[in-house]
Order: structure tokens, then sequence, then C-alpha cells
């Protein structure tokens, strides 16, 4: 299952753990209070049938799937490892299923504090539309479905340094304040 612990901010081989001393782990509830992420196990084997999964895409309406292979033999394996490095949000909600491998996705919290998912095969994590992320792919073999409710794309924005956010972000964060 996900786990999950506050990261200590570094520009050192981001495939490290960046764990403070001592760790500070946070429980999926904790989580999903100061993020909105949400964090489910799949059985990875046969996903294509798994009842939560089943659930999940009829309750928001995922119509669409993409199934990535992320590999160092992959086409331009150093260009995306440094875009995934890269602190962007999307305009819509990521979900992403590990079927293969491992890796970590980082968010902010509602205090701009980094957090870093360890995800494994099995794991699906759904993180809210304008939470800041990044994510560094652990091993040379990581494969993932990544579900959408349509298949037009997504809309991706950096992050531009020195600013609080977007409107969008906004709007996320006074729903995970108001969660708690």
């Amino acid at each position: 299952m996900v786990r999950c612990w506050y990261m200590e901010e570094s520009s050192f081989d981001q495939r490290l753990e960046h764990h403070f001393d001592p760790c500070q782990y946070l429980s999926l509830l904790e989580l999903f209070d100061c993020t909105g992420v949400e964090c489910f196990k799949v059985d990875h084997e046969s996903y294509e049938t798994d009842e939560t999964l089943k659930n999940l895409r009829t309750e928001r309406g995922y119509t669409f799937e993409d199934e990535i292979h992320f590999h160092s033999g992959s086409p331009n394996y150093e260009e995306k490892l440094q875009n995934f490095y890269t602190e962007h949000l999307h305009t819509h909600e990521e979900i992403r299923l590990i079927v293969a491998g491992s890796g970590y996705f980082d968010v902010r919290d509602k205090d701009d504090r980094w957090i870093r998912l360890k995800v494994t095969a099995g794991d699906l994590i759904i993180i809210p539309s304008e939470l800041y992320k990044s994510k560094a792919l652990l091993y040379w073999n990581t494969n993932l479905v990544a579900l959408q409710q349509t298949s037009r794309g997504y809309v991706l924005s950096k992050r531009i340094f020195g600013t609080s956010g977007t409107r969008f972000q906004s709007r996320t964060l006074k729903c995970i304040n108001n969660k708690m």
C-alpha cells in the first residue's frame, strides 16, 4: 500500500527517499486531509476485472485509459525524466494505477510542503486537480495505467516560482480545508 512522508527538499538525486531525520510519516487519512489525495489497492495482475477499479470507473465516469511503459530504453528517457521532476499541476484529477515497478509521486500539502508518496504494483492514487506535484519513477521498468474521463488529454501547467499558485489551486485548497 502507498507509504507517504514529508520530504526534505533537495535537488540531489530525486530517486532517493529524501526523509527528514527523524522521518515524518503520514497515514493515508492524514494525506487525504492535507492534500485530498485518495489511495486504493487494486489487483494489478487482473486490474481489468478488479471490483474496486470497476466501481471507481463507474462512480467517477472514467471512460479512457492509457498504459504507460517507462524504462531506460524509452525514447527521450532522460528528457522525460527531467520533465517528471518539474513541478506542475493538471486541470483534471490525475488517476494512476501502478501495474509493475514502483516510483514516487510528490505532492504539495495545503501549507505548500512536499509530501512523497511511494507507490508499488497495485497502488492506485487519485491526485486532485490543481494540486502541485512532480514524480520520480524509481526502477528501470515502471508500467502504469492512466485513467481519464475522456480521451481528450489534459492541460498541464508548470509552476512559476515566486507565485502562490493559480486560482484553481486556491479552489482546491479551499476544498481541502473544508474537509478538515
